[in-house]
């Protein structure tokens, strides 16, 4: 691969990651402002590790997809934010593509 070859790659990379990086941001943010009791300033690294970062089990039937966290002492504020009862309805890829 010769130099502009590598230039190429890096912009296009460069262009992939910022807006990936930006919308990452904007939903840690939108997430700890959710959650609130402090949660609202924090860096998303903190954010991610006492929400998000967590052992899961997850269970596929016919009609749903569960998800079961670990327990942990940060649950009850996303329990409290709401998230326990979040319902995501997502269409089979036949229903979005017509086949």
């Amino acid at each position: 691969m010769g130099a502009s070859s590598s230039s190429r790659v890096r912009k296009y990379t460069d262009i992939v990651r910022r807006p990936l990086t930006l919308m990452a941001s904007s939903l840690y943010r939108h997430l700890g402002q959710r959650i609130g009791h402090g949660y609202e300033t924090v860096k998303s690294r903190h954010l991610f590790r006492d929400s998000i970062d967590a052992t899961t089990h997850i269970e596929v039937g016919a009609k749903a997809v569960s998800v079961h966290f670990q327990k942990r002492a940060q649950n009850p504020l996303l329990v409290a934010a709401g998230f326990d009862k979040i319902d995501i309805r997502s269409r089979r890829s036949e229903d979005c593509y017509g086949h």
